[in-house]
C-alpha cells in the first residue's frame, strides 16, 4: 500500500507496517523478531479503567535496546476468561500481553481484524494499526478487544536497523 503524503507529495511505503499487521496472529512475536526485546509500559490509570469484569489497559511498547516507541495498544480484557495470575502479571510487570499468552500456554485465535490508517493532525504523518478480538481457540470465549497503532513507518525502519546492528 502506498499512500500519498499531500504536504510533500511523496509516496509513503508502509511495507514493514503491513508485514507486521496484516495477519491473524499475535503481534508480540512479530515485534520481537523485528525489533528484539520489547517492554510494555501501562499508560492508563488502573483504578479508573478497571471494573469487576473488565480491565482496560492502555500501554506503549518500547524497544529495549533503543528505548524507541514501537506501538500504542489499548486492550479491553475480560478478566474472568483469564487466569487471575495472568491479570496480576499484566498489572505488575512490563511483559507484553502476547508474551503472557505464551507463558500461560493459552491457545488463542484472532477474529474481526480491521486495518486502521491514522493521520496525525499535529504532524501530518500517517500511521497504520489494526483492531481485532482475541478469543480462546477452544471455548471461543472473548479474552480481549484490541487496538494496536504502530509508530511512524520511518521510525519502525530505524528501530529494525538498530536491532540488526545490536544483534551483531
Amino acid at each position: 500500500m502506498n499512500l500519498v503524503n499531500f504536504s510533500s507529495k511523496k509516496s509513503i511505503d508502509f511495507s514493514l507496517s503491513k508485514d507486521l499487521l496484516e495477519n491473524d496472529a499475535l503481534l508480540t512475536p512479530r515485534l520481537q523478531s523485528n525489533f528484539g526485546q520489547i517492554d510494555a509500559f501501562e499508560t492508563s490509570d488502573i483504578e479508573c479503567f478497571e471494573t469487576q469484569k473488565t480491565y482496560l489497559r492502555e500501554s506503549i511498547l518500547i524497544q529495549k535496546c533503543s528505548g524507541e516507541k514501537i506501538l500504542e495498544a489499548t486492550l479491553r480484557i475480560v478478566k474472568q476468561n483469564l487466569p487471575p495470575a495472568f491479570v496480576q502479571d499484566l498489572r505488575t510487570t512490563n511483559t507484553p500481553f502476547g508474551e503472557l499468552i505464551k507463558k500461560y500456554k493459552i491457545s488463542v485465535s484472532i477474529i474481526n481484524r480491521n486495518s486502521l490508517i491514522i493521520k496525525e493532525f499535529s504532524t501530518g504523518k500517517t500511521r497504520m494499526g489494526r483492531s481485532h478480538t482475541i478469543i480462546h481457540s477452544n471455548s471461543k470465549k472473548i479474552i480481549c478487544h484490541v487496538r494496536e497503532i504502530l509508530t511512524h513507518e520511518e521510525n519502525l525502519i530505524k528501530a529494525k536497523k538498530r536491532y540488526s546492528q545490536h544483534k551483531q
